[in-house]
């Protein structure tokens, strides 16, 4: 029971039980997205629906999976280009011929698009947001809604966001703005990248 402005206590309805003392569940902390349930501990993220925390991954392991997965679709792109020229000059016979011209420059096109689609192929296809890269640091990509990382959300994020936002404002602001991505995660409390304020992105450990 509490006390009325008037000194006299208020009794509880009719069926109300009062929580006993101490057990009364405390308000959410600020900051706690709906449906997650505790607080979120200093280097995990929390993600709408899930009851547990996960561990955000550290730079380095970015860094590293990034260099796998670019050296990896860069390959890609060659062989492509290079197989097709090969085709080319198969149905030719001269190296310097349109045929041979034709294929690789066919082939090089062809492989640049594997070469960008690479990532978001492998991370839609995998179901948890993983590359070879980013399997081989055991880090992987989530989205805080709680989706998720499907072909579309992926591409955004490695295509559009990644490959053509950035490069444009990188060619714009003399590299400043790639620069900033590439390091931002050094210093933000989530280890959050310029891209992943941008499609609601986190990179953490993998459990699996």
């Amino acid at each position: 029971m509490t006390e009325q402005p008037g000194g006299h206590p208020e009794r509880p309805g009719p069926g109300a039980v009062p929580p006993p003392p101490g057990l009364a569940s405390p308000p959410p902390p600020p900051g706690t997205p709906p449906g997650y349930a505790g607080r979120v501990p200093p280097g995990t993220v929390a993600v709408r629906g899930e009851t547990g925390p996960h561990t955000l991954s550290g730079w380095w392991p970015r860094v590293g999976a990034r260099l796998i997965d670019g050296v990896l679709a860069l390959v890609c792109w060659i062989a492509v280009g290079a197989l097709l020229g090969g085709i080319g000059y198969a149905f030719s016979g001269e190296i310097d011929s349109v045929g041979t011209w034709v294929g690789a420059i066919v082939g090089l096109s062809i492989g640049y698009f594997v070469f960008l689609f690479f990532s978001p192929f492998l991370m839609a296809r995998s179901k948890t947001g993983q590359t070879p890269g980013k399997r081989a640091f055991s880090i992987r990509v989530i989205r805080t809604s709680g989706d998720p990382m499907d072909f579309g959300w992926s591409a955004l994020r490695e295509v559009a966001v990644k490959h053509f936002a950035l490069n444009f404002a990188s060619a714009a602001t003399g590299g400043l703005a790639g620069l900033a991505d590439y390091l931002w995660p050094l210093w933000d409390a989530e280890n959050r990248a310029l891209h992943d304020f941008v499609c609601q992105t986190r990179v953490v450990r993998s459990e699996g």
